[in-house]
């Protein structure tokens, strides 16, 4: 038999706390034993796919390679922070099923990534979305780690319609604003013990529309001012009594 291991270190799902929403907070570490392993790229895709979605994963070297993602999901958001070792996932043309984007903020080694015929890589402080009913690839270095917030393509699209232009590609959203969304996703983990459900709620709200702004103004003067500062009025309302009440 190979020799695989395979620790689930914590998963535990909390009580819904809000009607909208099924809270989930997983984490999982998943590591080969230094022997080559028939069969561990099946399980690393099983359990790949239980934070984001099917993708095939194929590690550089499955003896040695090791991953920690850590899930948290929230009625609309799916939020995740993830380190791993060298590692290469492909997304398959999906013709039916959810439609889904995920914005990946890498925070450590750039990462190479191809959707549809586009290829480019991003590295710490840049963002690239991809979409999960189309096909895409990603190819990352050994010791890389990201922050990844899912959503669905259609909540996006209503606050920002251009989003089928941004696919694969960098340098489509305003630098300065990419480590505040990240930060704030990662300050979630850290708030879901402590604060209740319509906390969670606003927070949830307020990254949605950070994500958006971001998007909108990567060049201020090519958005017409109306939409940009009605959006920023309501995300700076939201953060600014998130912040005053509990920071």
């Amino acid at each position: 038999m190979p020799q695989i291991e395979f620790d689930l270190v914590s998963s535990f799902r909390l009580p819904v706390l809000y009607s909208t929403a099924k809270l989930r907070c997983t984490f999982f570490n998943i590591r080969g034993l230094g022997k080559s392993a028939e069969g561990f790229d099946d399980m690393l895709v099983h359990h790949m796919g239980e934070v984001y979605y099917p993708l095939d994963c194929t590690p550089l070297d499955p003896r040695w390679f090791e991953g920690s993602p850590t899930a948290l999901q929230l009625s609309n958001l799916g939020i995740s922070k993830f380190r791993a070792g060298a590692l290469r996932t492909v997304r398959r043309q999906q013709l039916s099923g959810t439609e889904d984007v995920v914005f990946i903020f890498p925070t450590r080694e750039r990462e190479h990534f191809g959707h549809l015929r586009i290829e480019d890589e991003g590295g710490p402080g840049e963002i690239y979305v991809l979409n999960s009913s189309e096909p895409y690839w990603t190819q990352i270095a050994n010791k890389t780690q990201n922050v990844t917030i899912k959503v669905s393509a259609n909540c996006v699209r209503e606050r920002f319609p251009l989003l089928d232009r941004t696919y694969g590609r960098r340098d489509i959203a305003n630098a300065g604003m990419v480590p505040i969304v990240a930060q704030l996703a990662l300050q979630t983990f850290n708030m879901v013990p402590l604060v209740n459900a319509q906390v969670l709620k606003r927070t949830e709200g307020n990254i949605l529309d950070l994500m958006c702004i971001m998007l909108e103004t990567r060049n201020v003067n090519d958005v017409p001012e109306s939409t940009t500062v009605a959006l920023s009025d309501i995300a700076f309302q939201r953060l600014s009594s998130f912040l005053s009440h509990h920071f």
